[in-house]
Formats: structure tokens, sequence, C-alpha cells
């Protein structure tokens, strides 16, 4: 994988836009989300435990607190991702970015585990499964530990299908 330095200013503007984000999930996820939401994100996804995942996105975001333009914090089990603020304005805001804040905002101030349930169901779809019955069936099988949460998953995936279209 070759690490562009679009790729990079693209996710630090990504943060920038929102000053923080709690979770290297939550961030996998944002990415992926915006992504099926049309922005582009070049990273490629598999499947993982916690859903979509991208081991490419992983190491763009290592390179980028490795070059002290993120600062990542250790909180818990969890991860916060800052921006540097002696670096920030080193980072172009990108139009993309720009254009669609409302919507990243909003998937910031979701819990990770909704995001994980939302970006599961866009990984479906994208495989093919389309009836909302087939696809809380396959969550139900893919995340039992997250069931209490999936009709309400359902719920933020369609607000953020009908709310945020581009």
């Amino acid at each position: 994988m070759i690490t562009t330095s679009e790729n990079l200013n693209k996710l630090g503007a990504l943060l920038k836009a929102v000053s923080v984000i709690k979770g290297r999930t939550k961030f996998q996820k944002m990415v992926y989300i915006l992504q099926n939401k049309g922005l582009n994100f070049s990273e490629k996804f598999k499947y993982h435990y916690y859903g979509p995942y991208s081991s490419e996105l992983q190491l763009e975001v290592d390179e980028l607190v490795d070059r002290e333009i993120f600062k990542e914090n250790g909180e818990g089990y969890a991860f916060k991702y800052e921006i540097n603020n002696e670096l920030e304005e080193s980072i172009d805001m990108d139009d993309e970015i720009s254009s669609n804040i409302e919507l990243i905002k909003y998937l910031v101030d979701q819990d990770y585990q909704s995001l994980e349930l939302v970006s599961t169901i866009y990984y479906l779809k994208n495989s093919g499964y389309s009836k909302e019955n087939i696809l809380k069936g396959k969550l139900n099988i893919l995340k039992p530990h997250l069931s209490s949460k999936i009709s309400e998953s359902f719920s933020l995936f369609n607000k953020i299908e009908a709310g945020f279209q581009k």
C-alpha cells in the first residue's frame, strides 16, 4: 500500500473538523460510513470482528501519530485522537469534509457500538443483502452481543441515508 499525502490530509481534515475522535473502532467505522456516503476515502475494508476494518487506514493513522500530526492518548482501553495544536495549521481543510461537516459531526456524536452496527449494515448491503429482515437476521448472527441495539441502529442507518444524501 502506498500512502499518499492526499490520504493523510483527508484524514487530518476529518479529525480537524471534529477535534476529537474517541476510539480506533469509531475512527474506522466513521471512515467506512463516509466512504459509503460517497466521500473519496481510498482505503480498502474487510470484515473483522468489530465490522468493516481497514489495515491501510490503521497504518495511515499510525503514520499521522508518528509524524506527531495526530496525538493518540490511551483512555482506559480506548484511544483518543486529537490534532496536534502546533501542527493544526498545516492541515488543509478538504472540500469533501467541509461539505459533509454535519454528517461527520453527527457520526462522531454516536457511540462506537452503534457505528459498528451501522457500518456492518453497509457492509452487508454491499455484499448483496438488501431486505431488512434478512439484514437483521445476519446482524443477530454476527453481533449477538449487540442484539439489543439492532433496531436502534437501523433507525440510525435510515436517518444517515435519508438525511445525509450527497
